[in-house]
């Protein structure tokens, strides 16, 4: 029977974690470089009346990246590399939210009467102009 526990190597995985979560950023930082200028290379459209269509390729992008991101962790807290899982569960937070962002204001972009419904509509107090304000009241 065998119960030697794992061999010790905390200073590697800080490294391999560090050394992750560089290459996690620098994966993101070109994926959202090119997303940016993938709109300078065409000619410009004329500009209809009509909202544009929803972008998906930011978020299936980013949506891959985060997956990668998971997988990565995944992988590497099954190895025992625990330090440097738990920086790459981190890099998949924030890159799930980061997706998630992207996706809203893709659908608001998309979607602008949804988004810009009025405030005074959905309250259910008088509009703050009204002529009962300045209204004295008198008695006698």
């Amino acid at each position: 029977m065998n119960t030697s526990s794992p061999p010790v190597r905390t200073g590697a995985d800080v490294a391999c974690g560090l050394l992750l979560l560089v290459l996690d950023g620098a994966i993101s930082l070109c994926a959202a470089l090119f997303l940016a200028l993938r709109g300078w290379s065409g000619a410009p459209d004329p500009q209809g009346s009509a909202p544009p269509p929803m972008d998906w390729a930011p978020v299936i992008t980013f949506g891959v990246i985060t997956g990668a991101v998971l997988l990565i962790a995944w992988a590497m807290l099954r190895g025992g590399w625990v330090w440097t899982a738990g920086g790459q569960f981190l890099a998949a937070g924030l890159l799930t939210l980061v997706t998630l962002l992207i996706a809203a204001e893709e659908w608001t972009t998309a979607h602008p009467a949804a988004a810009d419904t009025p405030a005074s509509a959905a309250s259910p107090l008088p509009p703050a102009g009204g002529a009962w304000q300045g209204a004295s009241v008198r008695h006698g």
